[in-house]
């Protein structure tokens, strides 16, 4: 599915930056705050219903993807590799370790924040149904 702005028409993406009025339309903040100019109230640029500028909500999206983490193939193979520096293959271990550590708390940080988003979701979802 491909959504885009009904004002500048180009697709948003993980980037965008976008706001939603009242009657739920999404737009780029930008194009919305172009729209609007010194006024403070317009019509939806797309459904032409009433918005007003301090009932504007910007929207904030966590882009999450269904990796998980798992040991990385290097620290498999550096036990049986034939690398005959020990302080380098025990310095190659521990950075490995400490990469899937990182990874594993990284993930488990993005799936609070996507619970976390979407329990704001909710909450402005019944602002704006209001």
């Amino acid at each position: 599915m491909k959504i885009f702005c009904a004002i500048c028409l180009e697709e948003y993406d993980q980037h965008s930056n976008i706001s939603v009025g009242k009657c739920g339309h999404p737009f780029h903040t930008s194009c919305l705050e172009s729209c609007f100019g010194d006024a403070i109230f317009i019509n939806c640029p797309q459904c032409r219903s009433f918005m007003v500028k301090t009932q504007i909500v910007r929207l904030y999206f966590n882009v999450k993807e269904d990796v998980k983490v798992q040991e990385p193939k290097v620290v498999q193979t550096i036990d049986n590799s034939s690398i005959v520096d020990e302080n380098l293959k025990r310095q190659l271990l521990n950075f490995c370790q400490e990469t899937l550590k990182l990874s594993s708390e990284c993930q488990t940080l993005l799936d609070e924040q996507t619970l976390n988003l979407e329990i704001l979701k909710k909450r402005f979802e019944k602002v704006l149904n209001e």
